[in-house]
């Protein structure tokens, strides 16, 4: 009963002093999801979400370690202002890299095939393009997506962590299945009538998100504002990455 009451007394303090850390994981090009998260210091792991979200118990000087075979290893040591903000995390992505290929005698005497060449290179390209759609998109000299994820993460570092009031906000993951299942608000509306590229859409999600618009703003009797405000917002985000 002794160790007991002894083991109680030196387990709480621990549980009063740690805190929780809130963050949000990018990569160049958009949020990193599954993610791993781990808090060296405690033993504690997370994952980031579709959204690149994620929470995990953390003290000040702890380290946490963000982990993935798309990304390079990263690893952060807390400091109190990440406890009172978003933490927001970039994450360089890692480079595809060819295995050496050694050719055997018989192979460099085969006679080459044109045809079954060609057949098994656009099969390659195809597979590749689902994996690595962006490796794809017709590049654009004024874009700089690292820039332009830098600016979306000041805003939200200027959101606290805790929201004074109660208002529920729209996140980027409503966003994101909004533009995918309704009839007006999909992937054609957002490039032809919002102007918004393919490659910029979920950042334009996280752009959105970031300026706190009010759930309520989705509900059906609210189809005509939250097209003025849409509306609205993709005009300020284009303008956002380009000053």
């Amino acid at each position: 009963m002794l160790k007991l009451i002894s083991f109680f007394f030196f387990i709480v303090p621990f549980f009063v002093s740690s805190q929780t850390v809130i963050g949000k994981i990018f990569s160049t090009q958009s949020t990193a999801k599954n993610v791993t998260v781990n808090n060296k210091s405690q033993g504690y792991t997370s994952y980031s979400d579709e959204n690149g979200d994620f929470k995990i118990l953390a003290n000040i000087n702890d380290t946490l370690v963000f982990e993935s075979i798309l990304y390079k290893r990263k690893e952060i040591i807390l400091k109190q202002n990440y406890f009172d903000d978003v933490l927001v995390v970039e994450l360089k992505q890692l480079l595809n890299e060819l295995d050496q290929v050694t050719l055997s005698t018989v192979q460099r005497n085969k006679a080459f095939d044109e045809k079954t060449h060609t057949s098994g290179l656009k099969e390659s390209i195809k597979t590749d393009i689902k994996l690595d759609p962006y490796k794809y998109t017709k590049p654009n000299p004024n874009m700089n997506f690292v820039a332009i994820i830098g600016l979306i993460a000041k805003l939200f570092k200027k959101n606290k962590l805790k929201n004074k009031t109660s208002i529920k906000r729209i996140n980027h993951k409503q966003l994101d299945s909004l533009f995918q299942k309704d009839l007006v608000f999909n992937n054609e509306f957002l490039t032809k009538s919002l102007s918004i590229q393919t490659e910029h859409v979920q950042l334009f999600f996280s752009y959105c998100e970031a300026k706190e618009i009010d759930v309520a703003m989705l509900s059906s009797s609210k189809r005509l504002e939250f097209m003025d405000l849409i509306f609205k917002l993709s005009k300020d985000y284009l303008k956002f990455i380009n000053e």
